[in-house]
């Protein structure tokens, strides 16, 4: 039953049960997996691949590769998220890169780019334009209040990064870390 609603004359490819199901205007999208992009329905030019992967998503120019990435996406456009669980939490922002297991999984903020195992990755927060690269680099960056405009490269670089941090730079293994 993949895309069991399809009207539009543009193809859309859609594997999987409950792939691409609501899909209805949208075109040029790709959907491999149980639920991928399953609740899209005038959105173009999305790419997921896994279960659940933009199951939530109703917009155009994303691209999510693995079991729950950008799960809760719905609005927001041009995000990449490549990993299981990799921008779980995004909902309504965009321009975010997201690599790695879990990487920016609590993120809904915009203009991120996290690459590495839970990479900016810990509880809900509004971190922007931040660049974090590392296994656990920046896991807890704003845990609640979001940090922006920070870069976070190492291990476990920023893994403990203070509340509402901004501007700031962490460099080296542990680095930054309290």
């Amino acid at each position: 039953d993949a895309a069991k609603e399809y009207t539009y004359v543009t193809p859309i490819v859609a594997i999987g049960s409950g792939a691409a199901d609501a899909c209805t205007t949208g075109y040029a999208n790709t959907a491999v997996g149980t639920n991928a992009l399953a609740n899209n329905i005038i959105g173009y030019k999305c790419v997921a691949v896994g279960e659940a992967a933009l199951i939530a998503d109703v917009a155009s120019n994303n691209t999510g590769v693995g079991y729950g990435a950008l799960t809760a996406n719905t609005t927001g456009g041009a995000n990449t998220a490549v990993g299981c669980d990799a921008g779980k939490a995004i909902t309504d922002v965009a321009y975010n890169a997201f690599f790695g297991y879990q990487a920016g999984g609590g993120t809904t903020g915009g203009y991120n780019v996290f690459v590495g195992g839970r990479a900016g990755g810990a509880g809900s927060n509004t971190s922007a334009m931040n660049t974090v690269i590392g296994y656990n680099a920046g896991y807890s960056m704003g845990s609640t209040a979001g940090s922006s405009n920070c870069v976070i490269i190492g291990a476990n670089a920023g893994l403990d990064h203070s509340n509402s941090a901004h501007r700031n730079t962490s460099v080296g293994v542990n680095a930054g870390d309290a």
